[in-house]
Formats: C-alpha cells, sequence, structure tokens
C-alpha cells in the first residue's frame, strides 16, 4: 500500500478536505516510470487550487466550477517533487531503478487534476521524467519546476536585447532572484522592484544592477534616470493592483508587461496614458508556453543545465513536515515569510 493526500471533494478549505488515504502502489505501463516521492514542495498555488477547486483557465469567469473528467473521485494535488526510480515499464530505456529524477506533474495536474505530487508515487510517461546529476542537491530538486521554470520562460516571454533593461517586482523573492541571475547570465539587466532596503545589498551581491525601494522612492523618475528617458525594455510583475499602473509607465511605447503573480490581490491597474502608448499588459501563466512535451522537455533540459552549471545558485527551503503532518505544513507555508519552499517528506 502507499499513501496520498487526497481531496474529499472537489474545493474547499484545504484543512477541511485534503486527507490522508492508503492507496494500492501503482503499476507502471509500456514507456511509463514509477517514481517514488521523496520531497515535495507545500505551494501557495498548490492550496489555492484546493481552495478554489482545479480548473483550466478558460474556466476563470466567474462561472461556478466545473470539475474535469477524472476529478470525480478526488483530486491528488501537489505541483513538483523529487524522487527515485522504483520501477519502468515495457520499452523504458533512458532510467535505471534507483535514480534519482524529477517527474514533471504539473502539466498532467492541470489538464486533469488527478495526479500531483502529495502522494508516494506517481507513475509518468518516460518523455516527462527528468533526470538529475549529483550536483543538484534534493531539496533544489524538489523545487526544480514551479519557480525556475516560471523564471527563465518569464524571461524569455520579454524576449530583451543584450544591454537592455527589464524591471521585476517583488525582487526579493524566489522568482526574482532567479531572473536577476539568470539576466546576468544573458546579459539583459535588471531593475529590481522591493519594498525594504534589507534586500538591495543581497541582490546587488546575486547581480541585480539597480533595486528601488517602491516605498520611498520614485520608481517611473528613478527608471527614467536610470535609462536616460528610455525607460525599461518590458516588466514582470508578481504584485499586480497599483504597483502595475507605476511599472507600465515605467515601460517604453509598445513595450510588454507581464503580470504573473497578484500579491497585492486580483485587481490590476493600468493608466490610459500607457495604453495610449500601446503598452502591452497581459496574465502570464506558465502552461501556455509549456503546453506540449516537446517545449516542457526543452525548458526543463535548460533549467537543469543552469543548475548544473551554477548559473544558478541552489535553492534554499524551509521547514521539512512528514507527510503525514500535512495540515501542519500547510499553516506553515502560508505563514512562512522567507525564502525557501516548505517540504514534504517520505
Amino acid at each position: 500500500m502507499a499513501r496520498a493526500l487526497k481531496m474529499s471533494q472537489v474545493c474547499g478549505d484545504p484543512y477541511e478536505v485534503v486527507r490522508l488515504i492508503h492507496v494500492e502502489k501503482p503499476k507502471p505501463g509500456p514507456g511509463e516510470v514509477l517514481v517514488h516521492i521523496m520531497l515535495r514542495t507545500v505551494n501557495p498555488s498548490d492550496l489555492l487550487c484546493v481552495r478554489i477547486g482545479h480548473r483550466p483557465v478558460s474556466e476563470f469567469n466567474g462561472a461556478a466550477y466545473n470539475p474535469g473528467p477524472g476529478t470525480e473521485n478526488g483530486v491528488i494535488p501537489g505541483t513538483e517533487g523529487f524522487g527515485l526510480v522504483e520501477e519502468v515499464g515495457e520499452g523504458v530505456t533512458g532510467f535505471s531503478i534507483g535514480q534519482r529524477v524529477v517527474p514533471c506533474l504539473y502539466a498532467k495536474y492541470l489538464s486533469t487534476g488527478t495526479q500531483g505530487a502529495w502522494q508516494d508515487y506517481v507513475v509518468v510517461q518516460e518523455e516527462e521524467v527528468y533526470a538529475i546529476s549529483d550536483s543538484i542537491s534534493d531539496e533544489t530538486a524538489a523545487q526544480l519546476v514551479a519557480n525556475p521554470w516560471t523564471a527563465y520562460v518569464l524571461l524569455k516571454t520579454i524576449a530583451a536585447p543584450k544591454g537592455e533593461y527589464v524591471i521585476s517586482t517583488a525582487a526579493g523573492s524566489v522568482v526574482g532572484r532567479l531572473i536577476i541571475q539568470l539576466a546576468k547570465h544573458w546579459g539583459i539587466k535588471t531593475i529590481n522592484i522591493v519594498r525594504h532596503d534589507k534586500y538591495t545589498e543581497e541582490l546587488k551581491a546575486l547581480g541585480a544592477d539597480f533595486v528601488i525601494n517602491s516605498s520611498k522612492e520614485d520608481v517611473v523618475a528613478k527608471v527614467k534616470e536610470i535609462t536616460n528617458g528610455k525607460r525599461a525594455y518590458g516588466a514582470v510583475d508578481a504584485v499586480a493592483g497599483e504597483l502595475t499602473k507605476t511599472i507600465t509607465s515605467a515601460v517604453r511605447d509598445e513595450g510588454e508587461v507581464w503580470v504573473y503573480g497578484v500579491l497585492s490581490g486580483y485587481d490590476i491597474v493600468v493608466g490610459v496614458f500607457d495604453l495610449a502608448r500601446l503598452v502591452k499588459v497581459g496574465w502570464w501563466i506558465l502552461h501556455r508556453h509549456t503546453s506540449t512535451v516537446e517545449l516542457r522537455k526543452e525548458v526543463g533540459t535548460e533549467v537543469i543545465r543552469l543548475f548544473d552549471e551554477k548559473v544558478w545558485a541552489p535553492l534554499s527551503f524551509g521547514k521539512k513536515f512528514k507527510l503525514e503532518e500535512f495540515t501542519t505544513a500547510f499553516a506553515e507555508a502560508e505563514t512562512y515569510n522567507k525564502r525557501g519552499k516548505i517540504l514534504l517528506t517520505s
């Protein structure tokens, strides 16, 4: 038998609807790999999906949630995790028993909602499994998808030429720090927005070109000063709300602002004069940019290479809890205000 954290209904309070159950240990079919998950993250997005119900982006229209096929027997949440190959199916040649791997679960989880990382074992197609070298720690491997893939694909989406400036909000976050390191590697300059001076020197040590404290500095004026009036090439925004209006005003004519987080709430403010300058403001979601196996393989392989080559520093992590201590882990994940994910262990 194996364990899983399963939702008892399609949505609700995580502390009430997520339950530890025992299930049959799965068997891999042809072309499949059985992975024993050793570490998995508790992401804020996981808890959000539990609360509002798993649904495709197209259904965020205010209508009642209509669960998709496969969810009627209960969803097992969990975006990402790290594990060891337990067994391989017929025809699998790229992996061996005991090998350290990261299964790409988020795409299948987003499309069906039935197979996340909050369980002991997952069965994944061979092409959705990524081998992990010894240079990457277990804890970093467990966090390899959500934040690193987001940082990599976000910066690719902006497509700023070398020497141009990109604005990044919530720059002290994990994604913000990854963007700083990757932009430096690619020759792109970053203007990083924070709310506290305590981050300034630390972010500059990572490679940040400029750090602006939005709580006491005029962001638009400062960006214009930095860029000699050109404004930034584009921006990525994890905050939304009024800050989106501010950074949109700091982006060039016909530039792009991609909002990927809602730290200040679910509304976005944009000035009409910036719309008149044809600045594009849009909602960014990883799944749209990694919707095929081929795209995921390209991103996953490159992200692993960036860690192997030390372009990205190892990811920090918070407390670890046993799988059966999931409610305590949920509470810690929702109050933990330092860098690093809360991890559930097997």
